[in-house]
């Protein structure tokens, strides 16, 4: 996955890796669209959130939503 100074966190990074068909969509997506997943995954202040974020994201992933 071309990676241009973008850095995937290790806890999304171990979501994609346990869900196969998600993480092959968020390498399909343009790496605007993939840092903006991550950027709002950073951006939760509390853990309950980002793993909520993180599981949000997986699931819009699978429905075909971008972002």
């Amino acid at each position: 996955m071309p990676q241009d100074s973008m850095t995937i966190p290790l806890d999304l990074s171990s979501a994609l890796a346990a869900d196969a068909e998600a993480k092959e969509l968020f390498e399909m997506l343009s790496p605007s669209h993939q840092r903006e997943y991550i950027k709002w995954v950073e951006e939760a202040k509390k853990a309950e959130t980002r793993t909520k974020r993180i599981q949000k994201m997986m699931d819009m992933l699978k429905q075909g939503k971008e972002e």
